[in-house]
């Protein structure tokens, strides 16, 4: 299963460290959780209004693997310290 999340941060809080952390905390889990097989963080290079600033992309085994992600300790640290910078965050999956 694939699983796709955009992050739109508050305008002047995106920058290069948060892209960084991005990166640190979702490669960490990719290699801390047997179920994930691959991701992949991408920063826009395009800024518009409409636009994300980051997708993070990840292969996961099943659809059973993305309660073990969700559930994470480092993805719900993840998520404490940037929710509240958040204007805005879509999810998608698809499978074969």
């Amino acid at each position: 299963m694939k699983h796709y999340v955009l992050f739109k941060f508050e305008p002047n809080y995106y920058n290069e460290d948060v892209l960084k952390y991005t990166k640190e905390v979702f490669f960490s889990i990719g290699k801390k959780l047997d179920n994930i097989l691959n991701v992949n963080v991408y920063s826009n290079c395009v800024v518009r209004d409409s636009n994300m600033d980051v997708m993070v992309e990840m292969d996961f085994e099943n659809k059973e693997s993305l309660d073990s992600y969700l559930n994470d300790d480092l993805h719900k640290a993840f998520v404490n310290r940037t929710d509240k910078h958040l204007v805005s965050r879509v999810s998608f999956d698809w499978e074969d």
